[in-house]
Formats: C-alpha cells, sequence, structure tokens
C-alpha cells in the first residue's frame, strides 16, 4: 500500500524520488526499494516523508484519506 500511495503522490505533486530523498535525508536507493516494495521505511523514516508530503502516516501507509 506504501508504494502505490507514495507514487501516487509523487506524481501528483511533480516530485521526484531524488528531490524526495534529498528532503528527508535518505539515500535515493533507499526510496527506490520503498517504491518498488522491496522494503519500508522505518517509523522515523515515514514521520519524515510524510511531513515532507504533507500528509498523514496514516494516509501514506495505508491509504486513508486526510480529514
Amino acid at each position: 500500500m506504501l508504494s502505490k500511495n507514495l507514487k501516487k503522490i509523487l506524481a501528483e505533486r511533480g516530485l521526484t524520488i531524488a528531490s524526495l530523498a534529498r528532503e528527508v535525508d535518505v539515500p535515493r536507493s533507499t526510496i527506490n526499494s520503498w517504491v518498488n516494495s522491496d522494503s519500508n521505511p522505518d517509523l522515523n523514516q515515514l514521520d519524515k516523508v510524510a511531513r515532507y508530503l504533507n500528509v498523514t502516516i496514516e494516509s501514506l501507509a495505508f491509504g486513508r484519506d486526510e480529514k
């Protein structure tokens, strides 16, 4: 679910994996592994990504609607 949601948000906002990696201080290869469902971020990484994208952890990880 995270992979699908992350891809969707990046595409909707015109962001790249490289720009996300820079902003949250995570290697681009790590972001690629999340997008490809090869691995998942730890809670700290997930929090950084959610904050940068201005979404909740729940919506990013589970696809729950923002309220």
